[in-house]
């Protein structure tokens, strides 16, 4: 093996990890306790409905009546737009339902699974 040969190799084996992690990292649920649920109610803000994931933002009245502005993430745009979903669904001030898991370090995140409009 040329010296040349050997120095590509062992750039490429050192290069795969952080490829690795990149391509995992903004789709674990690691970030997300999944064995808690939370359920929230609330008015929504505003919506990035992109991909690889959405995030609906909207403002939940705490127990103690204080506004929690919270951000949770759900699947991407594409998934949700071939389920019917679109960004005018969101509408500013509109009322959402989530049930999801809470982020792991942030109370004022989660992960959706199941997600509701109005009284529904």
């Amino acid at each position: 093996m040329t010296r040349v040969t050997h120095a590509v190799l062992v750039a490429t084996l050192l290069t795969v990890p952080v490829l690795v992690e990149r391509a995992y990292a903004p789709h674990g649920a690691g970030l997300y306790d999944m064995r808690k649920n939370v359920e929230l109610e609330g008015k929504v803000i505003r919506v990035d409905f992109v991909n690889p994931h959405t995030y609906v933002y909207f403002d939940v009245v705490g127990n103690d009546g204080k506004v929690i502005a919270m951000k949770c993430e759900t699947r991407g745009a594409t998934v949700l737009r071939r389920s019917g979903w679109s960004p005018e669904m969101f509408a500013r001030g509109a009322s959402i339902k989530v049930k999801g898991h809470p982020h792991r370090e942030d109370p004022t995140a989660c992960t959706v699974e199941t997600m509701t409009r109005g009284d529904s």
